[in-house]
């Protein structure tokens, strides 16, 4: 269904995207339909410079790296608050989570944990938050 969203905001955008394409922006933006969207937007921007009418994988790529959004999806600032749950031998207060990324402690809420805990990456204890194996295997991946 997001790829077809993003097809057609391609074509309100006047620009072309096959269904490969397409997909690799919903990935990226972790099937969130208003970051594929935000993400689609940027993508006309490139073409425009490249003078391009087509959304292709090599624009994709560029783009994505200079946001510095990496495969699966991650800002830096989110793999930044992964890593350092990974290393710690126990739980992390919200408070010092937010100190170490340099965010307000509701950014890091509102912001940067809902997805993790949503797909079981993180868990909030008492103590703080930790990270899961699911969480320690997508580090893996990044």
């Amino acid at each position: 269904e997001l790829i077809h969203i993003l097809q057609n905001g391609a074509k309100r955008l006047d620009l072309e995207i096959g269904a490969d394409v397409a997909l690799e922006i919903a990935k990226r933006s972790l099937m969130t339909p208003r970051n594929a969207l935000k993400y689609l937007t940027n993508m006309r921007d490139f073409c425009t410079v490249a003078g391009l009418s087509s959304i292709t994988r090599e624009i994709v790529d560029r783009a994505f790296s200079m946001m510095r959004i990496d495969a699966n999806g991650f800002s830096e600032l989110e793999l930044k608050y992964l890593k350092k749950l990974s290393g710690a031998k126990r739980p992390i207060g919200i408070k010092s989570l937010a100190m170490f990324l340099g965010e307000e402690v509701r950014t890091v809420e509102d912001i940067i944990e809902p997805f993790f805990i949503e797909h079981g990456y993180i868990e909030k204890e008492a103590q703080g938050r930790i990270v899961t194996e699911k969480g320690r295997g997508l580090l893996l991946t990044a």
